[in-house]
């Protein structure tokens, strides 16, 4: 569980900053390594399914930001939603992470 702890602070440290074409491909990558991280955690045992279970629900918000930042019709309304999938992804992970380490 270290390693996956580890990899979620990295993760975290890696968000990009700017809605740029290149930040929101990194931005998708971290969607992507986080949420492979979170089955690996949630499948480990049934006190991590069930603390595990709310971070499912926003992955859908998430996901959701990340296509608009892209597809929005307005740059205010691109750059609102890559800043709410960074700060929801970043909450989401620090939160896991700080989960995984109390475990």
């Amino acid at each position: 569980m270290q390693h996956h702890h580890d990899k979620l602070l990295l993760l975290i440290d890696r968000l990009p900053q700017y809605n740029t074409p290149r930040g929101v491909d990194e931005l998708s990558n971290i969607f992507l390594e986080y949420k492979s991280i979170l089955d690996i955690v949630n499948n480990t045992d049934d006190n991590l399914k069930r603390n595990t279970s709310l971070y499912y629900s926003e992955i859908t918000n998430i996901e959701f930001n990340i296509k608009q930042s892209q597809y929005a019709k307005s740059k205010k309304q691109k750059d609102l939603a890559f800043n709410d999938a960074v700060s929801g992804l970043k909450s989401d992970i620090g939160a896991l992470a700080t989960l995984i380490e109390n475990h």
